[in-house]
């Protein structure tokens, strides 16, 4: 009886802590809840309409116009599922893969490669090719 007490004891302290430490952790949640609706007020809204222009794909097809589905190698494995599909629907599209890069290559990591890739397919026959 005297060394469960003593057991019991001994686990008191750990669990008090560990109490805190999971409303330490909840706590700073909040937080990060309330500035992410600070910095991102449309974001639910965004997310809304978004599930609601889900498709399998197929309105796709309707695009006739020659059209470059440029991938990068590094963009995440979602958006790299997605893009040969795309082009596959696409009656005049192309698809390129490029290893080294990344989502943001047209904007931020590489325009000029990206731009070099659009030149190259506006100026071939390869925009009207598979």
């Amino acid at each position: 009886m005297e060394a469960m007490r003593e057991e019991t004891q001994a686990e008191e302290p750990q669990i008090g802590q560990e109490r805190a430490q999971s409303e330490a952790r909840l706590g700073a949640l909040a937080v990060l809840q309330r500035h992410i609706r600070e910095l991102l007020p449309t974001l639910s809204a965004e997310c809304r309409v978004t599930a609601g222009l889900d498709s399998d794909g197929s309105r796709y097809a309707a695009i006739a116009s020659p059209t470059l589905v440029v991938a990068g190698g590094r963009s995440p494995q979602w958006l790299r599922q997605v893009q040969p599909r795309l082009a596959e629907l696409m009656p005049h599209a192309r698809y390129v893969l490029v290893p080294e890069l990344d989502h943001n290559a047209p904007d931020e990591s590489a325009p000029a490669a990206v731009a070099d890739l659009v030149r190259a397919f506006l100026t071939t026959d390869a925009a009207t090719a598979r």
